[in-house]
């Protein structure tokens, strides 16, 4: 299989946050602990985002879109760009989306619409870290006929806890920070988290499809269906065989 090593174009990281008070706000710590200070060390813009319900949660979104857009600096100042969104939120049970502090929920197709306004605007240069529990159903939402909602996406495929996300991203940021790859630095989380790299799923597809379709008796069924087809449409074309 293709070792993708893509390199990532980022100047930006934003933690979206929605975790009641009553328990460790886990991106404030991230920030404390590594994230501000690497940002300065490396002029990278950093924004922390505290979302309490639904109406905050996309009012973010269409704010960054109109920062991306306008560069207005409602969201990130800088002229940034390429934004990481980290988020910081508890999945739902059922692993159908997020739920946000005051219980209200976020469904994997809304996250999904969300991020793919995103990603149009930096031309399928969004990448999405998801400290979510069962975060990675997110990337099984997406569509062939639909721009993916994100280039790479981040996530666990299971529950995570506290001391699980302050252990691991701690050292996936170093690892970002040193290499300027995120697809290095996603080795560094892989024992707790899932890959999902646009590039990677569509060359699966591709090649699944040329065995599938491509070889032996399906090859030849496909050849002689194109011929009959086009020996419908235009029989005048083989008059002269």
């Amino acid at each position: 299989m293709k070792q993708f090593e893509t390199l990532s174009i980022f100047d930006s990281i934003i933690i979206i946050e929605s975790l009641p008070d009553d328990e460790s706000q886990t991106g404030l710590i991230l920030r404390r602990d590594i994230l501000l200070a690497e940002c300065n060390l490396n002029s990278i813009a950093f924004s922390h985002i505290d979302c309490h319900n639904r109406e905050q949660f996309f009012s973010f979104f269409k704010k960054l879109e109109n920062n991306l857009k306008l560069q207005d600096n409602s969201i990130i100042g800088g002229g940034a760009k390429y934004p990481i969104l980290h988020f910081e939120i508890h999945g739902a049970w059922d692993k159908s989306g997020l739920v946000l502090k005051n219980k209200q929920h976020i469904d994997w197709f809304e996250f999904d619409e969300c991020c793919r306004s995103i990603n149009k605007i930096t031309k399928n240069n969004l990448h999405v870290i998801l400290s979510v529990c069962n975060g990675y159903y997110s990337a099984c939402k997406a569509r062939l006929s639909q721009l993916t909602p994100y280039y790479a996406s981040i996530a666990p495929p299971k529950e995570i806890n506290v001391g699980e996300i302050l252990t691991i991203f701690p050292r996936f940021y170093q690892k970002v920070f040193a290499t300027g790859e995120l697809m290095k630095a996603y080795r560094e989380v892989k024992d707790n988290c899932l890959l999902f790299h646009c590039e990677m799923v569509l060359m699966n597809l591709m090649a699944d499809y040329f065995i599938s379709h491509c070889e032996g008796e399906a090859l030849e069924i496909r050849v002689n269906n194109v011929f009959n087809k086009l020996f419908d449409k235009q029989p005048s074309v083989f008059s002269i065989l």
